[in-house]
């Protein structure tokens, strides 16, 4: 537990931080009536529109497959734990089988699915594409896939610390370099209409904001189509 406890800190000392005009105060974490208190319109500097289309990214670039409230499955869990590092963190992975195959231990990927959603995977166990064995996840080494990310379109205070925000998801080529936080006018222009990002849609995601020693991040409670 000590382990797990240092790498989490280690790995995600980023935190999404709104202004206290534009975040509220609230941080009632025990309270889940969230929909009794009206929805407040949040207005975000460019800055905080920045760090949370970092944010939803992590999401978006891994497939995330849609969820509701409390109704999470460990296989997504296990899912983003492995694919969110082997995007982030590939050191960390041990490469095996020639190269062909890399594994992650589990208390790693049990590490990032609790940070980003505060919600502790209750079984280890192979999910799609990925091999459970002796406490490491394996998965077969890929690259050059279609890159994902996402932009935040609207925010609201639910209250209790809870947000709903509109998201819309973009698709690139795998060789994208042009600014994710730019509007799609502009990556137009940029590249003459060609490998220009392409919309596959939006949705809608509800978060909670978490203050631990100084800092706050956020955990993902919901996250399904418009």
């Amino acid at each position: 537990m000590k382990n797990l406890i240092v790498l989490t800190s280690l790995l995600f000392a980023v935190s999404f931080t709104f202004s206290c005009n534009s975040a509220g105060r609230s941080n009632n974490q025990g309270q889940t009536n969230d929909s009794l208190v009206p929805e407040k319109n949040v207005q975000l500097s460019d800055n905080e529109k920045a760090n949370l289309n970092s944010y939803f990214t992590a999401f978006s670039e891994i497939h995330l497959p849609v969820f509701t409230q409390n109704n999470l499955p460990d296989s997504v869990l296990i899912q983003f734990g492995v694919y969110y590092n082997y995007r982030k963190h590939f050191k960390m992975f041990k490469q095996i089988a020639v190269g062909s195959k890399a594994s992650i231990g589990e208390v790693q990927v049990a590490g990032t699915a609790f940070h980003f959603f505060g919600v502790a995977i209750k079984k280890h166990q192979p999910s799609e594409g990925i091999v459970y064995s002796k406490n490491n996840y394996i998965i077969a080494n890929s690259d050059g896939e279609a890159y994902r990310f996402s932009q935040i379109r609207s925010l609201s205070d639910a209250g209790n610390g809870v947000f709903n925000a509109n998201i819309e998801i973009f698709s690139a080529s795998s060789g994208f370099t042009g600014d994710i936080n730019a509007s799609p006018e502009t990556w137009i222009s940029a590249s003459a209409g060609e490998d220009a990002p392409i919309s596959e849609g939006k949705m809608k995601a509800k978060i909670r904001k978490i203050e631990e020693k100084g800092t706050i991040r956020y955990v993902l409670l919901e996250y399904v189509n418009i």
